[in-house]
């Protein structure tokens, strides 16, 4: 679930990917575990309302604090998650919206970047001869992969304080190194975009290996896939 008061359409959305998600899991005895970024507990059923044209509200009561908890359930409408301790309310996304997937595809870029540059730089050493279609493409593709990496690097020292403190985003936001990474992001993408030209232009007449199409191949997914994700949380370019 992710609280629904946040910010749409500025980089503060990006700290919901911190603080604003509750992750809640059933267990065999048929509580509910709910995990947020200030506590973890656990809930056990109170009641069900249902009435014909209205919502299904599922309650819970937290085995700690005593407070009640609800689920509710309109047709036509996300799950919502209300809490008693206050006016916060939450609605279920899927895994693709959650920090998680972000996180994923941020390990793989990065990871698949850092091969990218260390397999030019190791071509670039042997100096093998290519076209000029597929030289382009050889010297872009490691440039892009080198760009991805620092970009996820900044992001990581932008949002760790974050995630050790949440309290100092009132004393200091944004970091310093969050618009260093959306910069990198901007240039990562547009050399991601021109890697995927000179590869498309040189991809016929090159020499590549099969394992080696392969890996482009791989690669430019993974960079066009890191772009989609960072706008989702605002944090491609600066907003």
């Amino acid at each position: 679930y992710l609280a629904d008061r946040r910010n749409f359409t500025t980089v503060q959305k990006a700290l919901c990917i911190v603080g604003c998600t509750i992750s809640v899991t059933a267990t065999s005895e048929g509580q509910l575990v709910i995990a947020s970024a200030a506590e973890v507990s656990r809930h056990t059923p109170v009641d069900v309302t249902a009435a014909p044209g209205k919502p299904v509200i599922h309650r819970f009561r937290n085995v700690e604090t005593g407070e009640l908890s609800a689920f509710i359930l309109a047709p036509g409408e996300a799950p919502r998650y209300a809490s008693a301790s206050g006016v916060a309310r939450a609605t279920r996304i899927d895994w693709l919206q959650s920090p998680n997937s972000l996180f994923l595809v941020a390990n793989i870029t990065a990871a698949i970047g850092a091969f990218a540059f260390l397999s030019g730089l190791w071509r670039a050493v042997r100096r093998r001869r290519e076209g000029s279609e597929t030289r382009i493409a050889g010297v872009l593709l490691p440039a892009a992969g080198l760009a991805w990496v620092s970009a996820f690097v900044a992001l990581s020292m932008a949002l760790s304080a974050l995630a050790v403190d949440s309290w100092a985003v009132f004393s200091g936001w944004p970091p310093a190194a969050l618009p260093v990474a959306q910069w990198l992001t901007v240039i990562a993408s547009g050399l991601s975009a021109a890697a995927l030209v000179a590869v498309v232009l040189g991809w016929r007449d090159a020499d590549w290996s099969f394992w080696r199409r392969g890996r482009i191949i791989v690669t430019l997914a993974a960079f066009a896939v890191a772009p989609v994700m960072l706008a989702q949380w605002n944090l491609l370019g600066p907003q």
